[in-house]
């Protein structure tokens, strides 16, 4: 995550907007929700 994070920081930002003009989402915060999401369901995986 941090690597994500690393990489994002010096770059142009693509960013939009959620539910209000403060409520911004940039592109490295999909990419760390993913990868938290990812890491979650295989760490909590039901068998």
């Amino acid at each position: 995550m941090a690597k994500i994070i690393r990489k994002a920081i010096d770059k142009e930002k693509s960013i939009e907007i959620k539910t209000s003009n403060v409520d911004l989402v940039t592109e490295t915060d999909k990419k760390v929700e993913d990868l938290l999401k990812k890491g979650f369901l295989e760490s909590f995986r039901i068998i």
